[in-house]
């Protein structure tokens, strides 16, 4: 019987250390990936940066194999600044209309004159 347990023992001692170099190379293959993933990261940032900084030196003449591209550029960022158009016209018209709706409702005549109603003069 003594055999018996010692080999349980046994067995149970090399499951555990199995186990705990298994979630070593779980937490060691997690690192890896982790520091992978962050180094791709820096190369898009890196890319991203390399595309912003030719296009603000060369986007207004540049090489035939990247003037689509800062064609499409110029053009999207000229169409930003008309849809900022559009937008603040249409706040400044909403913004004008809830006014005008506002001043009717507490009796402010459209030019600004005040004006009052017969039928809320009741009190007479």
């Amino acid at each position: 019987m003594t055999g018996f347990f010692e080999n349980v023992g046994k067995l149970v001692t090399e499951k555990s250390k199995q186990a705990v170099n298994k979630a070593s190379d779980l937490t060691e293959l997690a690192s890896i990936k982790n520091e992978v993933s962050s180094l791709e990261k820096e190369i898009r940032n890196n890319y991203e940066w390399i595309g912003r900084r030719y296009y603000e030196v060369d986007g207004n003449d540049p090489h035939e194999l990247f003037k689509k591209q800062c064609d499409d550029i110029t053009s999207m960022q000229e169409r930003i600044v008309e849809l900022g158009r559009l937008a603040e016209s249409i706040k400044k018209r909403s913004a004008s209309s809830e006014s005008q709706e506002e001043a009717e409702a507490s009796g402010v005549a459209k030019d600004g004159a005040w004006f009052e109603s017969q039928q809320n003069n009741d009190f007479s």
